[in-house]
């Protein structure tokens, strides 16, 4: 239910009452221990009274979700547009990449994951690549004369929790 149920007790009598709820599903009328078949006029022109209210209430939330569904429409079409945009750069980059001979690394910290792009295990003469343990890579393929270097830093955006940016030769 989108609304709360809202519980109304109309007296019809002297020991009679008449329990309501509204709820965006459906509209109950529970009559409870009614001795009488007549009810109060006034208590008949109360409920009509709240029905319309509620109704109205109704209306104007449709109205709300049908604004907020527009909105929503417009905002996956902007998204599925900006999509397809980041998708035609990330194929630009992945070819100036291989024109350039260059391939990207990232490892993140908080997921301790990493990310290796085509074109550096291509360079890396990676055979396998769902076999490729990047554990192993500042070992297995930086040039043992830039390892320390290449270490430290790594250290370093480690330690402090910062982005690290290095070059380096590989073999």
């Amino acid at each position: 239910n989108l609304l709360p149920v809202i519980p109304l007790n109309l007296p019809l009598g002297n020991t009679n009452f008449l329990h309501v709820s509204f709820s965006l599903a459906a509209v109950s009328l529970v009559a409870v221990s009614l001795t009488s078949r007549y009810g109060e006029l006034n208590t008949y022109k109360e409920l009509v009274s709240h029905l319309d209210s509620y109704n109205q209430l109704l209306r104007t939330q449709e109205e709300e979700l049908k604004q907020n569904y527009e909105e929503l429409s417009m905002q996956r079409e902007n998204l599925e547009q900006t999509v397809i945009y980041l998708n035609e750069k990330n194929s630009h980059l992945s070819v100036a990449m291989k024109i350039a001979k260059m391939g990207s690394h990232q490892f993140y910290f908080g997921t301790n994951l990493s990310n290796w792009s085509e074109e550096l295990l291509d360079l890396l003469e990676v055979k396998d690549k769902y076999t490729f343990e990047p554990k192993t890579f500042i070992t297995e393929f930086v040039h043992p004369d830039d390892l320390t270097f290449v270490q430290q830093e790594i250290g370093a955006a480690i330690v402090n929790l910062s982005n690290y940016e290095c070059s380096f030769r590989i073999f």
